[in-house]
């Protein structure tokens, strides 16, 4: 005796599809971001830890209009507070020589680690230090930078191309490719510090000059561009 079935009908597929397509978005890590506290205990936290940060590296701590201005952003953004920079996204920030991007990226580090803030913690790579240590080992070594939120300093100084074992490659363009497809599909933030701007700006130098094309493209769905200027923090 045979058995009837049921052709689906379009709703049927329709739902199918929509359950299926809400699983993947699950599994790829794209929920909403949540807050780890209000946003008036992340800016008293975030400012004590600029200043906690500015004592280590000895230099007197000064809230310039600029930082008045930039760290309630941050403090928002790192704390999975509502603002105007999207929380899926990573921090390029960019500006001149000593103008404290890598010292705030510190800062912030600091400030995650204190309020125990895994899911926004991050770790600082040095860039010329990722050049520097592949001279010495395996490239397996750069797959240790795929994975995991991390902060990417001084993206600018080392870009071109080597040799490792005979072979020609661009270490931080092989490390942001796979860090881009983690970005699509595990969500994974990267944030970058750089004295240079993505694209040039009137005659200055820039990334897109010295980086593939297609690694531009990716940074610029990875990252919310973030411009500091302001006085040189080393010439204290």
């Amino acid at each position: 005796m045979k058995t009837s079935s049921k052709t689906p009908t379009q709703a049927q597929i329709l739902d199918r599809m929509m359950s299926e397509l809400k699983q993947y978005g699950q599994l790829s890590g794209r929920q909403t971001v949540k807050p780890v506290c209000d946003l008036k205990t992340a800016k008293k936290v975030i400012l004590e830890a600029v200043k906690a940060q500015a004592a280590r590296e000895g230099f007197s701590f000064e809230l310039t209009p600029q930082l008045k201005k930039l760290l309630p952003e941050l403090a928002a953004y790192f704390t999975g507070n509502k603002c105007s920079l999207n929380l899926r996204k990573g921090i390029f920030l960019w500006g001149p020589c000593g103008s404290g991007k890598t010292f705030l990226m510190r800062s912030m580090q600091l400030a995650l680690n204190t309020l125990r803030n895994q899911s926004r913690s991050f770790k600082m790579v040095s860039v010329p230090r990722v050049y520097n240590e592949l001279f010495e080992r395996d490239r397996v070594y750069l797959s240790n930078h795929y994975a995991d939120h991390r902060c990417f300093d001084d993206l600018g100084f080392h870009t071109t191309a080597i040799k490792n074992w005979g072979n020609q490659i661009n270490p931080i363009e092989m490390i942001l490719t796979h860090r881009y497809t983690n970005f699509v599909s595990r969500n994974t933030i990267t944030h970058i510090t750089s004295n240079l701007p993505l694209k040039q700006v009137g005659k200055s130098t820039a990334l897109d000059q010295i980086l593939d094309e297609r690694i531009i493209s990716r940074l610029q769905e990875m990252m919310n561009f973030v411009l500091v200027t302001g006085k040189d923090f080393r010439s204290e």
